[in-house]
């Protein structure tokens, strides 16, 4: 299931006051705890660990009209604030849920006495500057459209805007199903299009919520220390050009956690490899910026399952460079 991109204008007088109580200032969680359930409240700890998070809500609307948009969207999702003809705040969704105790502590009632029940907590909230009429041309809306209502915009029009602008989540990747995940491997293996990329994406977001486990944060496998999870890939341990379609399918074998800050490339280029469990470093690794950060990490033992033990076999005689 793909990310969307959330459309949430913020520009009446309710709006711009709901945007900057719970968005602009951040909400203390443990001020929310009496208004939630039990599991909600510990998901919500969970997924903001600093204790606040940005909060916003739909009412239901019409038949359900907002409640029905609301299902549609998917963690990991992208809103978009817009005010005064521009978009001037985006934020991830990181957790989707219902509270209408919590809607009303917060904001009260409309004029027809419904609240914003339908609710979801915000992550990586960022102070944009897009014009309408930028939105609209990168979209293909015309270009005096005007952003009315909360919408949710289909997966072609979310991925435009997602793809242009670089603003996929790497702390809460999308959603993707097992039948996904399994599309996006057959699809792969065709040319690397601007289609294939998109099933990159899927493939990559698969492996790293199996390997996380759910949680926000993990460790790298390589260098061993824990982090929040955007910094964190999902890497494969065998190449994968090189990994049967069996291979392929086998997460807990032929990928692993690695970090952005090194490891994951030393470990594609063949300067860094795990041989019986310790970590080696290749002798043609001669930067010196480069070895003052391996240095660190040498023939320190990783733990690596039996499964795994195969793959790392495969990129010693094959990509690590002696």
């Amino acid at each position: 299931m793909s990310s969307f991109v959330v459309l949430q204008p913020a520009g009446n007088q309710g709006g711009r006051e709901h945007y900057k109580d719970t968005v602009a200032n951040l909400v203390s969680l443990q001020d929310c705890q009496e208004f939630l359930t039990a599991e909600i409240f510990r998901n919500l700890s969970q997924l903001h660990p600093e204790g606040q998070a940005g909060m916003w809500g739909v009412v239901p609307g019409a038949g359900d009209v907002n409640k029905r948009k609301w299902e549609k969207m998917t963690e990991g999702s992208l809103v978009l604030f817009s005010a005064d003809g521009k978009i001037h705040t985006s934020a991830t969704v990181a957790m989707k849920f219902r509270s209408a105790k919590l809607a009303k502590h917060l904001w009260d009632v409309n004029a027809t006495g419904e609240t914003w029940e339908y609710m979801y907590s915000l992550d990586e909230i960022r102070n944009l500057d897009i014009p309408y009429q930028e939105f609209n041309r990168i979209v293909g809306y015309k270009e005096n459209n005007i952003i009315q209502g909360f919408s949710v915009l289909d997966e072609e029009k979310s991925s435009l805007f997602l793809d242009h602008y670089g603003l996929r989540s790497e702390k809460h990747p999308e959603e993707v199903t097992d039948e996904e995940f399994t599309e996006a491997l057959r699809e792969l293996d065709g040319e690397l299009d601007r289609r294939a990329t998109g099933w990159h994406r899927r493939e990559q977001a698969h492996a790293r919520k199996k390997l996380l486990k759910g949680k926000s944060y993990g460790t790298c496998l390589l260098c061993g220390i824990q982090m929040t999870s955007e910094f964190l890939i999902a890497a494969h341990i065998k190449r994968r050009s090189e990994c049967t379609d069996a291979e392929k399918r086998d997460l807990n074998g032929v990928m692993m956690l690695a970090c952005r800050f090194g490891c994951d490339f030393l470990y594609e280029e063949g300067l860094i490899g795990v041989d019986n469990s310790k970590l080696i470093v290749s002798k043609k690794l001669t930067d010196n910026t480069a070895l003052s950060y391996v240095k660190k990490i040498a023939d320190r033992n990783v733990e690596v399952s039996q499964k795994q033990r195969h793959y790392f076999g495969w990129h010693l005689a094959n990509r690590f460079k002696r």
